[in-house]
């Protein structure tokens, strides 16, 4: 499997991530190309797959992370998988095995997608803390593909975006996928409210509002193949405080899945009126 991924990098500070997400690219059987686009230069250069490196002036800011809009595009047709990923998190070559194994199942149009995690110090258990325990978790826990049950989220946001060829060519054909960032760009569909999105978070993000594509949908069963490690672990360490004791583990969203919980499952029937009505 050809993958192409393009990687943004602000700084130095996350270098040592790079190379971990290097290693693991340079480790698997796929061929892969990585670009990164970033606004310091490294003396040493970068080590395989990198094929191709852009520097930027660091005005660029948070922008940074839409100039891989064009490599996408460019490269159409040339790749099986088209991955866009943030410096500091980890996909492994199970993850896109398992993103292929899933999308084969899935209509056109309705892609997976992943489910960022962190971990504490002494505790191997994934924590999904993009995710709530208390607050809104599912948008759909009983959606049906191929006698198989899947359930969509209500965060889209997963610090990247895996799309197959034929994935990446309905979402290049909306315009939104070149939009320059900026309010406009980032205004979901109104259907789609409660996953507004800032610029550095709808480079990996509004793939999934904006161009053409069904919400993500995660099968049931074995859902936990698509989990990709946050590697600072920065966020579940500071968690106290908030409403939730802790965020929800893989076994907490399995429990919210099965027991058919999802505004959008709850409200099916108004939900399709809603698509039909507005653009």
């Amino acid at each position: 499997m050809d993958v192409l991924v393009c990687i943004p990098s602000y700084g130095r500070d996350h270098w040592e991530y790079v190379d971990r997400l290097l290693a693991e690219y340079r480790s698997m059987r796929h061929d892969v190309d990585v670009v990164l686009d970033l606004t310091e230069e490294r003396p040493e250069g970068w080590p395989d797959p990198v094929v191709r490196t852009r520097q930027h002036d660091p005005s660029i800011e948070m922008e940074l992370v839409y100039e891989h809009r064009d490599v996408m595009r460019d490269a159409l047709g040339e790749y099986d998988l088209y991955v866009y990923v943030e410096d500091d998190v980890l996909i492994t070559e199970d993850n896109l095995d398992a993103y292929v194994e899933v999308n084969d199942r899935l209509p056109d149009g309705v892609p997976t997608g992943f489910i960022r995690f962190e971990r504490v110090d002494g505790d191997e258990t994934p924590y999904l803390f993009d995710h709530s325990l208390r607050q809104r978790t599912l948008l759909e826990s009983n959606a049906e593909y191929g006698g198989e049950r899947y359930f969509r989220l209500w965060n889209l946001h997963q610090g990247s975006w895996v799309l197959t060829d034929d994935q990446l060519r309905t979402v290049v054909a909306h315009d939104a996928f070149g939009r320059e960032p900026g309010p406009s760009k980032h205004f979901a569909k109104p259907y789609r409210l409660p996953q507004l999105y800032g610029i550095l978070e709808s480079g990996a993000s509004d793939v999934y509002t904006n161009c053409g594509l069904d919400p993500k949908a995660f099968p049931i069963e074995g859902f936990e193949r698509l989990l990709v490690h946050h590697l600072p672990n920065k966020y579940v360490p500071t968690w106290g405080g908030r409403d939730d004791p802790r965020p929800p583990t893989p076994t907490d969203l399995r429990a919210l899945a099965e027991r058919g919980e999802g505004w959008r499952s709850q409200l099916a029937g108004e939900y399709r009126l809603l698509r039909r009505l507005l653009p």
